[in-house]
């Protein structure tokens, strides 16, 4: 008769053993892509040759690099520039939205400024890092990916409780090779686990972090995320008649580059992004010097002056909780030595996912007691790891033509307002939902069509007719790409008709009511 001690030792193992078990297989994927993301850039270098950077030398200026995308794309217009890696010779993503909604990528030498390679769709880091993370599914993809973060949290947990006094095997290792597969397969399991505890238990801290982050984000919970928009003086503005060409916000890159560096020394930007419409700022994204933290500012978009500071030492607890998480959770704060280091340690987690599978089936499942256990496991139970990964294999075709799989029934009608003419769309379901910081909301996409129209500085929607001609009572600024836009428009307290106003650069407003099928013109 065994004791009480040896019985709950042997319960502790057999929760480690089965913790994991419905979808080991999946923990294994998602560890592998893990690893591909955290190498992506190198991974990048290696299979796209067209993208390396040899020549050394002073960075050209940004202007200079916007300037050679968009000759090379004349039929679009710049919308960002993406840094791949601080610290891997890569050309820079110059991202070129098209009249079409969609975009092209050119890749430009940041030191020569010439154009090496222009391309469509996603590039090898941005698939790795969405394969990853949402499983090209978001953000269901996202929910089922963090989740992996508790049977990870429950299998460091039961298994520290399991292996007693586990710090002796720093000291004295053991892995033995001649007693037997049973024997190699557990003390490797046990030594990669010691090896590694600190690495699982970030994965697993981290991975749960995201998970009650994005719930609290979806519900509507207000999380420091939500900020105001900082809308351009009208005043600031010039006055271009018709024939003449607005100044273009790509000539101040530098200016407004010039300006974060002096402001906040060390500053290295990863993420620039234009604005769509004179009312926007230019918004920079990168490396200040804290660490794991990202700051974040916004410039004029004619002068480069920095119109607000948001340094990620100075965010929200919400905020700076997850750009630390985040920096943690992909080894982003340390370059390719680090890099390495964080690919080594999903190698080993990759390791324990097979070998913990391995000894569960010589060892485990034979000594579980519960025939209920068995039978499920004989029954197929053990495929549902399959089936989960069918998930990104099904979806992949529609992710990377930029389709949706389970696109939302929308409602698209032509607008007409004075010489422009929009492609509205809304989805049919009218139901609001809730946008942290602003309310309840109805979501309106736009789309420029045609080519011919005279630049805009802005377009704006709210209910109601406006109370004035001043930008903030206009309504929703739309915000996006140059041709493909979107505005969450608050909901009024009584319903009201949608009103769209489009603002030239002639100072021109033209205004038009939309009427909307479903309510007889009522927008809400």
């Amino acid at each position: 008769m065994s004791s009480p001690k040896s019985s709950r030792s042997r319960l502790w193992f057999l929760w480690h053993s089965w913790l994991a078990m419905p979808v080991w297989l999946f923990m294994l994927f998602v560890c592998v892509t893990g690893c591909l993301a955290v190498i992506s850039p190198e991974l990048t270098w290696l299979f796209n040759p067209a993208l390396r950077v040899s020549e050394g030398g002073p960075a050209a200026p940004l202007s200079a690099l916007a300037a050679a995308a968009q000759a090379s794309i004349p039929s679009g217009r710049v919308s960002a520039l993406v840094w791949l890696d601080a610290t891997t010779p890569l050309a820079v993503a110059v991202k070129v939205a098209l009249p079409s909604g969609f975009e092209q990528t050119a890749w430009v030498n940041p030191v020569t400024a010439q154009v090496q390679a222009v391309t469509s769709g996603m590039s090898l880091r941005s698939f790795f890092r969405s394969l990853h993370g949402w499983l090209l599914v978001y953000p269901g993809g996202w929910f089922v990916v963090s989740a992996m973060g508790l049977p990870l949290l429950g299998s460091l947990i039961t298994g520290v409780v399991v292996y007693k006094k586990f710090w002796r095997a720093y000291l004295h290792p053991r892995l033995r090779r001649d007693k037997g597969a049973r024997s190699f397969w557990g003390d490797l399991h046990r030594l990669l686990a010691v090896w590694s505890l600190w690495f699982v238990g970030l994965m697993a801290i981290t991975g749960t972090w995201f998970l009650i982050y994005l719930a609290l984000l979806e519900s509507g919970v207000s999380l420091g995320t939500d900020e105001a928009h900082h809308l351009t003086p009208r005043q600031d503005l010039p006055l271009v008649m018709a024939g003449q060409q607005p100044p273009a916000p790509t000539l101040v890159l530098d200016q407004a580059l010039a300006a974060m560096q002096q402001a906040r020394p060390g500053f290295r930007p990863l993420y620039i992004a234009l604005p769509a419409s004179a009312y926007d700022s230019l918004t920079l994204y990168g490396v200040g010097s804290a660490p794991l933290l990202m700051d974040e500012a916004h410039a004029h978009p004619l002068t480069g002056a920095l119109t607000e500071i948001s340094p990620g030492s100075e965010a929200s607890g919400w905020v700076m909780t997850q750009q630390i998480m985040r920096s943690l959770h992909v080894g982003a704060f340390g370059g390719w030595p680090l890099r390495l280091l964080w690919l080594l340690c999903g190698l080993m987690l990759c390791a324990l996912a097979i070998s913990g599978m391995t000894i569960w089936r010589h060892r485990t499942c034979p000594a579980t007691p519960s025939p209920v256990l068995k039978r499920r496991w004989q029954r197929g139970w053990i495929y549902l790891s399959a089936l989960i990964l069918l998930i990104p294999l099904s979806t992949l075709p529609f992710y990377l033509t930029g389709k949706s799989l389970f696109p939302t029934p929308e409602h698209q009608q032509t607008v007409t307002v004075g010489a422009y003419t929009l492609t509205l769309s809304t989805p049919q379901d009218r139901t609001p939902h809730r946008e942290p910081g602003v309310g309840l909301v109805h979501d309106y996409r736009l789309h420029v069509t045609g080519t011919d129209y005279p630049p805009f500085r802005g377009i704006f929607l709210r209910y109601g007719k406006p109370d004035g001609l001043e930008p903030e009572q206009l309504g929703e600024l739309a915000h996006g790409s140059p041709f493909s836009l979107h505005a969450h428009v608050p909901l009024s307290a009584t319903a009201e008709p949608l009103w769209l106003s489009v603002e030239g650069w002639d100072e021109v407003i033209h205004q038009v009511m939309v009427p909307l099928p479903w309510d007889g013109g009522a927008g809400q």
